[in-house]
Order: C-alpha cells, then sequence, then structure tokens
C-alpha cells in the first residue's frame, strides 16, 4: 500500500471533498461580505455576490485539493521522522513554514490564472498579497484539523485493536485452561473407577455410563465459549 492510499484510509475523497467545499463556501462568504461592506470590491447586486461565490467556490475546491494532499504527505513524513513528544516544537515549525509555503504558490498561481479569466478591477500585487495571506490563514486551519481528525481516527483504531487483542487474550486463556482442566479432570476420574471396581461393580458401571455422558457433552460443548447453568 503507497502513501496516496494510506492518506484515503482516513480521508475518503468524498469525505475530504465534502471538508474543503464546506470550507471554501464559508470563507469566500466571509470573504465577499468583508470585502463589500469594508469598500476593497462593491458587488453591484445579489446576482453579482453569487456569480463571485461560485466562482470563488470552484477555484478554491480546486486549490483546496491541491492544498491538501501536501498537507496529508507532510503529517505521514513528521509522524516518522518528528514524532509528537519527541520533536514537538521542530514540528510546529516545520509545519507553519510548510503550510505558509505550500498555500502562498497556490495562492499566486491561483490568483494569476482567476486574472486570465477576468481581469481583476484593482491592482494585480494586492490582490495576490491578500490572496496570499488568506490562503496562509486557511491551511494553517486545514493543518490543524488534519492532525487533529489523524489523531483521532489513530487514537480509536488503536483502542479498538487493544480490546480486539484482549479478547483474544481471554479466549487464549480459555482455551489454556480447558487444555489443562482435561487432563486432571481424566486422571481424577479414572482413579475413581479404579477403585470402584474393586468395591462395588454396580457403581463402577454407573460410573461409567455417567463419566460417557459427561464427556460427550463436553465434545458437543467445547467450541462454545457459555453454556447453560443446568
Amino acid at each position: 500500500m503507497n502513501v496516496f492510499q494510506k492518506k484515503h484510509l482516513f480521508f475518503p475523497f468524498v469525505r475530504l471533498l465534502k471538508f474543503i467545499v464546506g470550507l471554501a463556501v464559508s470563507v469566500q462568504v466571509i470573504v465577499i461580505t468583508y470585502n463589500h461592506f469594508s469598500g476593497y470590491f462593491l458587488l453591484d447586486g445579489f446576482q453579482h455576490f453569487l456569480f463571485r461565490l461560485f466562482r470563488g467556490t470552484g477555484l478554491s475546491v480546486i486549490a483546496g485539493i491541491l492544498i491538501s494532499y501536501p498537507n496529508l504527505f507532510m503529517i505521514h513524513y513528521l509522524n516518522q521522522s518528528a514524532p509528537w513528544g519527541k520533536k514537538t516544537i521542530a514540528r510546529i515549525a516545520v509545519q507553519f513554514s510548510f503550510s505558509v509555503w505550500v498555500a502562498v504558490v497556490v495562492a499566486v498561481a491561483f490568483t494569476l490564472f482567476a486574472n486570465l479569466l477576468t481581469p481583476y478591477s484593482e491592482e494585480l500585487r494586492s490582490v495576490i498579497i491578500n490572496n496570499a495571506l488568506i490562503f496562509a490563514v486557511v491551511n494553517i486551519m486545514i493543518m490543524t484539523v488534519f492532525e487533529g481528525w489523524i489523531y483521532f481516527d489513530e487514537s480509536r483504531h488503536a483502542k479498538q485493536m487493544a480490546e480486539n487483542l484482549q479478547e483474544e487474550l481471554s479466549q487464549i486463556r480459555f482455551e489454556v485452561l480447558k487444555s489443562q482442566i482435561n487432563p486432571h479432570f481424566m486422571f481424577n476420574s479414572l482413579n475413581v473407577l479404579s477403585g470402584l471396581i474393586n468395591k462395588d461393580v454396580a457403581k463402577a458401571q454407573q460410573f461409567i455410563d455417567e463419566f460417557s455422558l459427561i464427556y460427550r457433552y463436553v465434545l458437543e460443548t467445547i467450541e462454545q465459549p457459555v453454556t447453560t447453568l443446568g
């Protein structure tokens, strides 16, 4: 299983896409609303708002996917080279720097692409800086969410494995106990039968009949983990 497939164990594409779309819509609504009321980019009406929202969300989803997978690969790499609890400070520094760097690269690329589709009325340089800051903040949030998400899933998985191992251990102990009981029971029963043969043949025959019934019952129920008290 390669690293890309391992990412989808915790982050199936559908789940990841839902997360990115929800985040993209939320960020676009906040940014568009803030830009309008601050006078940075005034909207002409509700249709203009929808146009900006759909276009921004579409580009943000693509950018989010391009950002998310490098984040996941970086987390996978740091879990091996700088695990939490051992190199925490170094890990935080690397993740912060990496998140900002990836966000800036993607922000510049997508701002230039969006400008080709519909040229910005504002100065392109200021738009790039503004988008880079927004992408950097959002990517730090995404990296934090991924870290918490992976930690939760791995903790749940480890707990489930521990419960399974405990159940298997209990079953092994039960089987060992049965294997220890059977020879002791057989040995004690034969000693009793040996004493009865010399003293009371009738009781010895009755004992053999009862003994055979017991072992027939044992053979029928030995694979069952529990049985009735009766």
